[in-house]
C-alpha cells in the first residue's frame, strides 16, 4: 500500500504486505512511515503473508507439473493416412468414403486436437449422437442407415488402430465398439416379418385352400397350424 502526504508529493512511502518489504524517500517519509507501522502494527502481523522466496517456490512448483502429451494433431494423422490408404487400396471411391468421415470426425473434436486426447468415453458422449443423426444425402429427411454408420466407424477403427501400430495413439481402440450388431442392420434391411399361420388363414380361405388346383399339394404344408 502507498501513502501520499497531501502537503508535499515527493514525501511517498510504500508498504508491501506480501514480501514485508518497506521503502521511503527521504527522512519525513520515513518518519511518516514508522507512525503508519506504529498506528497498523497489530492489524500487519495478522495478516497472511508469504515471503518472497516461498513465492519463488511456489512457482517452481507449477512449473515443474508435467502437461499432459495429448499427442500429433488430428489434421496430421489424418492426411499421412489418407496417403497410406491412396497408396494401398485400390477404390478411389473408398478413399474417398473414408476421407468425408474423418474429415467430418475432425469436425467434432477439431482438427488440432491431439489424438491421444480422444477417449472412448469421448467417442460415446460426442461423436456417437452427432453420428446418428448425420442426414442422409440420397434421401431428404432421413438420415444414414445402420449399415452406412457401422461402415463409417469402421474407417475410423481402422485410422485409430493405424495410429496405435505407428504409436501416435497409445490407448485401447476407442472406435472398436459397434454401434449396431448384424441383426440390428438386417432388421433395418428387412423390416418385413415372416406369415403366421393365422396371417395365412386371413388371406387364403379354407374352401380356396382345400382346392388343389388353385392352391399345390405342397403348399399345404406352410400354412399347417404348428400343433
Amino acid at each position: 500500500m502507498n501513502q501520499n502526504d497531501s502537503s508535499d508529493k515527493k514525501n511517498i512511502y510504500s508498504v508491501n504486505i506480501d514480501t514485508g518489504e518497506f521503502s521511503a524517500n527521504g527522512p519525513e517519509d520515513h518518519q511518516l512511515m514508522m507512525e503508519f507501522l506504529r498506528e497498523n502494527g497489530e492489524f500487519l502481523r495478522n495478516l497472511p503473508k508469504k515471503s518472497f522466496a516461498q513465492s519463488t517456490v511456489q512457482a517452481q512448483h507449477v512449473a515443474a507439473v508435467p502437461v499432459a502429451d495429448h499427442g500429433k494433431p488430428l489434421r496430421e494423422l489424418v492426411n499421412l493416412h489418407l496417403q497410406k490408404e491412396a497408396a494401398t487400396v485400390e477404390s478411389k471411391q473408398t478413399v474417398r468414403e473414408k476421407q468425408v468421415t474423418l474429415e467430418e470426425f475432425m469436425e467434432v473434436f477439431g482438427e488440432n486436437a491431439g489424438i491421444r486426447s480422444i477417449t472412448t468415453q469421448d467417442i460415446s458422449m460426442r461423436w456417437v449422437p452427432v453420428e446418428l443423426k448425420r442426414p442422409n444425402k440420397k434421401y431428404k429427411g432421413e438420415t444414414l442407415s445402420r449399415a452406412r454408420l457401422e461402415k463409417r466407424r469402421g474407417y475410423l477403427a481402422k485410422f485409430f488402430s493405424w495410429a496405435k501400430t505407428s504409436n501416435f495413439y497409445l490407448s485401447d481402440n476407442p472406435m472398436a465398439l459397434k454401434m449396431f450388431t448384424k441383426a440390428e442392420i438386417r432388421a433395418e434391411a428387412n423390416p418385413y416379418a415372416e406369415f403366421t399361420y393365422d396371417d395365412l388363414k386371413m388371406l387364403f380361405t379354407a374352401s380356396y385352400v382345400l382346392d388343389s388346383d388353385k392352391f399345390p399339394v405342397s403348399s399345404h404344408a406352410a400354412i399347417r397350424s404348428p400343433s
